[in-house]
């Protein structure tokens, strides 16, 4: 890191001098204008081809898959890009509909033209309306209350309301986009990162939730698969099955709430109450797989699986808890006078 002075020129202007090596290497000469962008936690970034918007992109599908075709469009969606022209010498009618059902799976991007040979897609969304901890606050709603409704499907016997589950998949990936989108973004455009009102620390928490919350849906979705294939069970199965998923979906709710109360008074105390009843839910569900493998029978493997999933929901929610408590450390602790 350099350090330069900061010197006055009249009544009102501050001046302050750039790096020679660093100006000559991006092409920077007298004369010049250069962008400036004050970020939230007091920097100011200097750039000397710095861009307001995601860019715009052109992307070659020629010879690709209708899959690997939906892939990159969904993968220039995550980058961030605003505008993307898809260019082909002949676009297949599978590429087309591959960009169009991409499109249709993310807030916000739409076809918004076609020629023979390409299809531009523009992302339509307004960043300065957005708001990550509600998007947060959204997904986490969604992937717990696919997780209550697996478990209720697997306690009655519900097939309709397990493929309910499994298709609010699709919900859930397209919120958690939306969130890993304006991460990307903002690693390159600082303007990107004041319009949210967050630190790089502060989004990368938020990335880490959507992440996580995501991979909860996926378990949930696993619950409600085991749900369809499971005739019935022992009582008392259902009952600890039933039991433990209600903590582990609490784990994983208060984990959220505490990341989100971030810069409003988290303290490390809160973050370490949530680590030890991570511990205890695994504990709770070791007992558990213990007794299916002693008891045994034809719905012990499946039992198992569930127990599984559970497990790995605690770890989401123990991983959320964790940047829970890095934000509270993140925050200055006050002088006792």
């Amino acid at each position: 890191m350099e350090r330069r002075k900061v010197q006055q020129t009249g009544s009102s202007t501050y001046t302050i001098s750039l790096p020679k090596q660093w100006a000559s290497r991006h092409g920077i000469e007298p004369g010049m204008s250069l962008a400036l962008c004050p970020v939230e936690d007091g920097s100011l970034v200097i750039g000397a081809n710095q861009t307001a918007d995601g860019g715009t992109r052109t992307v070659d599908l020629t010879g690709k898959s209708a899959a690997d075709v939906r892939r990159t469009v969904e993968r220039c969606y995550a980058f961030g890009f605003d505008h993307v022209r898809f260019v082909a010498d002949d676009l297949t009618t599978e590429q087309r509909r591959a960009i169009t059902t991409a499109a249709n799976s993310r807030t916000g991007l739409q076809v918004v033209d076609e020629t023979d040979s390409v299809v531009t897609v523009d992302c339509l969304l307004d960043t300065t309306e957005m708001s990550l901890d509600r998007s947060v606050v959204q997904l986490q709603y969604v992937a717990l209350s696919m997780q209550t409704d697996a478990t209720t499907a697997l306690t009655t016997g519900d097939d309709e309301l397990a493929a309910h589950v499994i298709d609010r998949q699709r919900d859930v990936e397209r919120r958690a986009a939306v969130v890993e989108r304006y991460f990307e973004r903002a690693l390159t455009d600082h303007e990107v990162l004041n319009a949210l009102g967050l630190t790089r620390p502060r989004l990368f928490d938020y990335r880490v939730a959507a992440t996580r919350l995501g991979r909860v849906a996926t378990e949930a979705a696993t619950v409600a698969n085991v749900a369809r294939r499971l005739d019935s069970a022992p009582d008392e199965w259902l009952a600890s099955t039933t039991a433990l998923a209600r903590r582990t979906r609490s784990h994983v709710e208060d984990a959220v709430a505490v990341l989100l109360d971030g810069v409003d008074g988290v303290d490390s105390g809160q973050a370490s109450v949530l680590e030890a009843t991570g511990t205890d839910l695994r504990d709770q569900l070791a007992v558990f797989d213990r007794t299916l493998y002693e008891q045994g029978g034809s719905d012990a493997a499946e039992f198992g699986r569930l127990v599984e999933s559970l497990r790995q929901i605690v770890d989401h929610g123990d991983a959320i808890a964790a940047r829970a408590g890095a934000a509270a450390l993140r925050q200055p602790t006050p002088v006792k006078k």
